[in-house]
């Protein structure tokens, strides 16, 4: 189906496009570079601090989501084991 693969892209270009008309001058004005500059400068450092590490956390969890599948596609075409071709990932 279509939408199996198009949920995500079309999710992602939504949240950009409404981040950009919503946020993006808020966040220019007030200077601030990521997330976590937001929140430090509304609530101060131990937020900023949470925020980091909730930030690092969902990369990490994102990372090994893209290794996985890349792990799963080397090991369908190179014919390894899935765990060698996730390390080969």
């Amino acid at each position: 189906h279509f939408w199996d693969g198009a949920c995500l892209p079309v999710g992602l270009g939504c949240s950009l496009i409404l981040n950009s008309i919503f946020l993006a001058r808020h966040i220019n004005r007030d200077g601030a570079l990521t997330l976590p500059d937001v929140f430090a400068k509304r609530y101060g450092k131990l937020v900023e601090v949470m925020v980091s590490i909730c930030t690092i956390t969902s990369f990490l969890c994102l990372l090994a989501g893209n290794l996985v599948g890349m792990g799963a596609i080397l090991s369908y075409l190179l014919s390894i084991s899935p765990e060698g071709a996730i390390w080969m990932s």
